[in-house]
């Protein structure tokens, strides 16, 4: 004859198992992963929502440069050509906000840049002229020329008002 007792500590065990088994199996994971190309300071995004806000930075941080790439080169009659690439956070959207922008708009935003990095884009106090904005389909060029015909600086930026490059020939012995 089975007992009381053995079946209610069969049953016990029973439910015990039970609830361990469920306990250790019944959780649940969820993992999840965002990326897409946008910035939170210039549209809304679904990944990230943090803006560092680019009012913080002031006009000397919105034209600084401050992650380039640079290649350098002298021509056979020995002018310096320079080419600054792979700029970093220079963006006309970023210091005036998600506007359409004007060709003055990127003259004035180029014109901050020499000015802050005056000591990188103007060597020996070189005076640039600007000249006017050139459009094409995939960009803008806001090009300057120096005190001599040998000295350009030519910005070209993106459609979205990027910085993409920075070209500056130099004359001889500069």
């Amino acid at each position: 004859m089975i007992g009381l007792r053995s079946i209610s500590k069969s049953v016990a065990s029973a439910v015990a198992a039970t609830l361990l088994v469920l306990g250790l199996c019944g959780g649940s994971c969820f993992v999840a992963y965002c990326s897409e190309d946008c910035d939170p300071c210039v549209a809304k995004c679904k990944c990230s929502t943090v803006c560092n806000n680019p009012q913080n930075l002031g006009f000397e941080g919105l034209h600084r440069l401050s992650a380039y790439r640079v290649s350098a080169s002298f021509d056979p009659e020995g002018a310096y050509e320079r080419t600054f690439t792979d700029i970093v956070g220079l963006s006309l959207d970023f210091a005036q906000g998600p506007v359409e922008h004007s060709a003055a708009d990127h003259t004035r935003f180029a014109e901050g840049v020499i000015d802050v990095n005056a000591w990188l884009l103007a060597p020996g106090g070189t005076e640039w002229t600007a000249e006017p904005v050139q459009v094409f389909q995939t960009g803008f060029v806001v090009p300057f020329r120096g005190e001599s015909p040998w000295e350009r600086l030519d910005f070209l930026f993106d459609r979205r008002g990027n910085l993409v490059e920075i070209h500056q020939a130099l004359p001889p012995g500069r």
